[in-house]
């Protein structure tokens, strides 16, 4: 197999994630041999680890939910031995929940801060109102 451009991959939510990890998997395999010394002897010199794909081949996953990428990690790689060649190319985006409550009324203080307007009121019907008024 043979890489003639970069390539990013974004995974989002469990199935993206799932799918990354997949790809990601299989270009392992195909590139570093069933046992991950494939890329070394072809790009010597490069002090590639067993298992590490080249620097061109970037993967990002970003999911809700921590326990994906306990899983995510156990799937790129063979064995976890071998995860400190997959973390060189495998980015994890975590704490996508906010720390502060966005709930029912969360939003309700910025809103009223630098907008005069009553919440939930739209522009237009904003309009009509003044305009009846006058």
């Amino acid at each position: 197999m043979q890489i003639y451009q970069p390539m990013l991959y974004v995974g989002l939510g469990g199935t993206g994630c799932r799918v990354g990890a997949e790809l990601e998997r299989r270009l392992r395999e195909e590139l570093c041999g069933p046992d991950g010394t494939e890329l070394q002897h072809r790009m010597q010199g490069k002090n590639f680890l067993p298992y590490q794909l080249p620097s061109c081949l970037q993967f990002v996953y970003a999911d809700l939910s921590e326990d994906e990428f306990g899983a995510l990690e156990r799937r790129v790689v063979p064995d976890p031995e071998y995860l400190p060649a997959a973390e060189r190319t495998m980015h994890l985006v975590r704490e996508l929940v906010p720390h502060h409550d966005t709930g029912r009324g969360g939003g309700g203080e910025a809103r009223t801060q630098g907008d005069s307007r009553r919440a939930g009121a739209s522009p237009r019907r904003d309009r009509r109102a003044r305009r009846r008024a006058q």
